[in-house]
C-alpha cells in the first residue's frame, strides 16, 4: 500500500474523530475532544506496519488505535492504563478502556471508547428503540443502557467491592467518547427528527450529529458508488478498491457522508428485531 496515501488516510481520521459531533448532545458525562485540538496532527506518524494492522481489524480497535495515538501524542495527558480487566475475586467485573492523567490539572479520567453507526428503523413504540445497526443484533437502546449504568459505573462497582487495582489512581470523573454516524431511511427529511430521550439514561440524541440515509438493495445502488472498506467508514473516501457484500457502507459524489445500503428484505427483517428487542425491556 502507498505509504503517502495511508498517512494521508490516517491524518483524515485523526480528524475525523477530533471534530465529529457526539451521537449524543452534550452532558457533563461526555469527553470534549476539542481538548486535543491543539495538536499538530501531521506530526503523528505511528509504524507504517502498525497503521496498516490496525487498519485491517475491527472497526472498534481501529478506532481506540485512532484515540490512543492522539493521547500518547499530547503533552497534557499520560495514558495510565488501557484495556485494564477490574477482577473480584474470580469474577470479571468488566475492562476499562483508557485511564489517562490530564496533566495541567492531574486529574484522573476513565474514559470509554465507542465509535457506532446506526439506522433509523421507524416502527411502533419508544423512539429510543428504533436505532439499530445493520446486523440487526446492536441495539443504540441497550448500548446506551449498559454504558450508563455500567461501564462508566466500573470503577464505583470494582471500589465498592474493594477490587480496584492497587497500582492505578482512582479515576476522578469517567467520561464518554461516542463518535459516529445516524442512518435514517433514503426518503427521509433527515433534519426533521424527532427528540429522541434514551430511557433510563440522562442521554438525548444529539441533531447535530452527522446524518445520512439508508436504502435496501432493491432500490438500486446509485451509479458512482464506490464501497468503502470498514477503516475508511470514518472519513469516506476509499483507499483502495472495494467488493463488499451487504449491508455495506459507499461513498458518493452526490453525498456528504457516506451511505448505506442494507440486503433485500433488511427492513422488514429489522421490525422484526425491534419487535422481539422491546418485548424484552
Amino acid at each position: 500500500m502507498n505509504e503517502h496515501l495511508l498517512y494521508r488516510a490516517f491524518t483524515d481520521d485523526l480528524e475525523w474523530i477530533l471534530n465529529t459531533p457526539s451521537l449524543l448532545q452534550d452532558d457533563i458525562r461526555l469527553f470534549r475532544p476539542d481538548t486535543l485540538s491543539s495538536i499538530d496532527l501531521h506530526n503523528i506518524r505511528p509504524d507504517a506496519e502498525s497503521l496498516q494492522r490496525a487498519r485491517r481489524q475491527k472497526l472498534g480497535y481501529y478506532f481506540e488505535f485512532l484515540v490512543r495515538t492522539l493521547f500518547e501524542a499530547h503533552p497534557d495527558y499520560d495514558i495510565l492504563a488501557e484495556n485494564q480487566i477490574i477482577q473480584s475475586q474470580s469474577r470479571t467485573l468488566g475492562e476499562l478502556d483508557l485511564l489517562l492523567r490530564h496533566r495541567p490539572d492531574d486529574r484522573v479520567i476513565h474514559l470509554e471508547l465507542a465509535l457506532k453507526f446506526y439506522l433509523q428503523v421507524p416502527s411502533p413504540g419508544d423512539l429510543s428503540t428504533h436505532w439499530v445497526g445493520a446486523g440487526l443484533k446492536d441495539f443504540f437502546h441497550a448500548k446506551l443502557h449498559r454504558l450508563y449504568h455500567h461501564q462508566l459505573r466500573l470503577p464505583e462497582k470494582a471500589r465498592v467491592r474493594n477490587c480496584w487495582p492497587e497500582a492505578l489512581p482512582f479515576p476522578d470523573e469517567s467520561l464518554l467518547w461516542l463518535p459516529g454516524r445516524l442512518y435514517v431511511p433514503a426518503q427521509a427529511d433527515k433534519y426533521a427528527q424527532p427528540v429522541t430521550h434514551f430511557m433510563d439514561t440522562p442521554w438525548l440524541l444529539n441533531e447535530k450529529a452527522h446524518c445520512s440515509y439508508w436504502l435496501e438493495a432493491e432500490q438500486g445502488i446509485p451509479p458512482q458508488a464506490q464501497a468503502l472498506g470498514k477503516a475508511d467508514w470514518l472519513n469516506g473516501r476509499p483507499l483502495n478498491d472495494h467488493s463488499k457484500p451487504l449491508p455495506a457502507q459507499f461513498s458518493h459524489p452526490s453525498y456528504a457522508s457516506p451511505i448505506y445500503v442494507v440486503p433485500f428484505h433488511w427492513y422488514s427483517n429489522a421490525l422484526h428485531a425491534i419487535h422481539n428487542y422491546q418485548q424484552t425491556l
